[in-house]
């Protein structure tokens, strides 16, 4: 894939304020009816260059290349901006507390979804083989990671839930690729982390944390591989335990307790299988565990079960 565009101008740093994550630009940037508007919301976004703050102006660089002009200047931009403000959020929060990883981990997997975006939605076709795996490697070496994070002591009950949601998710993802990877055996298929808004709709006083229209992984799929792509699942992601919403048609909920049947009611049934995913690319017996539970949840985004 050629590279994008070099940013042409720096984007202004800022650590003051009262509002820490500028949830009044990102409520504009949900309303936005313009890239250029987009653009600059995105931008404000990211001026407090706190980790948090820059995971969402990455973020919403992303989205906006994503909904911009396919292959124009404009949106190549966007995506050199959006992997800008992911590495420069990384690079930062490499300084955070062992027991803070939730924004460590969400740039971590924003930045290695920005090339497979732009492969969609820049050049019009399905990431190749080679970078899909590439990213299914990187997913799997980020579960294991969270799950080492999940067993220390320092972590408070919030954190947790923080970075079991951010784990779910992330299994979830692997657990799809590893359909398409494996099971189909081509490029066809493919799980990404949802945009800014489909994941985190925004208001005037912040963030809709309830919405019954977000989700969490966008599976993208080309049958034919003839560029015809389609957004074919929305997925949101739930611990076991979590309360049963009720939520838009077109988006399908998952738990861990649909694929475990001990009736585990916390955060270990992702960790389960997360480890389980894991131990599937060394040993067989783990691989067809592993294989059944990817069939049930295909099943389940199709509405076979």
């Amino acid at each position: 894939m050629s590279s994008f565009k070099k940013i042409t101008h720096r984007i202004p740093d800022s650590n003051h304020g009262d509002d820490p994550l500028n949830l009044g630009s990102l409520s504009r940037f949900q309303h936005a009816g313009s890239t250029r508007e987009r653009l600059k919301y995105a931008g404000e976004i990211g001026l407090r260059s706190s980790p948090g703050a820059l995971w969402l102006s990455s973020q919403a660089y992303l989205e906006t290349a994503v909904k911009d002009n396919k292959g124009s200047e404009r949106q190549s931009e966007a995506f050199a901006r959006a992997k800008y403000q992911a590495s420069k959020g990384l690079d930062l929060a490499k300084h955070l507390p062992e027991n803070a990883p939730y924004v460590k981990f969400g740039l971590i997997n924003t930045l290695g979804a920005i090339p497979l975006y732009a492969n969609i939605f820049y050049l019009g076709q399905m990431p190749s083989v080679e970078l899909l795996n590439k990213y299914y490697e990187s997913v799997l070496e980020q579960i294991g990671q969270l799950i080492d994070v999940l067993s220390s002591r320092e972590l408070t009950n919030e954190e947790k839930q923080k970075v079991g949601g951010i784990l779910g998710e992330i299994v979830a993802t692997g657990m799809l690729n590893r359909y398409g990877l494996v099971q189909i055996g081509d490029n066809s298929f493919i799980a990404l982390p949802a945009l800014l808004t489909e994941d985190r709709g925004a208001k005037k006083s912040g963030i809709h944390t309830n919405s019954r229209n977000l989700w969490d992984v966008s599976v993208y799929t080309d049958v034919d591989l003839d560029g015809d792509i389609d957004l074919s699942y929305k997925v949101q992601v739930k611990a076991d335990g979590s309360p049963d919403l009720v939520y838009s048609p077109d988006i399908v909920v998952v738990k861990p307790n649909y694929f475990i049947l001990d009736d585990n009611k916390h955060i270990g049934g992702w960790q389960q299988i997360g480890r389980e995913l894991r131990g599937a690319e060394t040993h067989s017996t783990a691989a067809e565990v592993v294989d059944a539970r990817v069939d049930l949840l295909v099943d389940i985004l199709n509405g076979d079960i």
